[in-house]
């Protein structure tokens, strides 16, 4: 059950982390192109 939970929660921490980048990643992306 240990390794279990550890290997859900990593799946899950690398998943918000991709989303998280991802939405950091567009949200600079498309106001640096509107300022310019």
């Amino acid at each position: 059950m240990f390794w279990i939970t550890l290997a859900i929660g990593a799946l899950i921490g690398a998943a918000i982390t991709a989303i998280v980048i991802g939405l950091c990643i567009k949200k600079p992306d498309s106001r640096n192109k509107n300022n310019i």
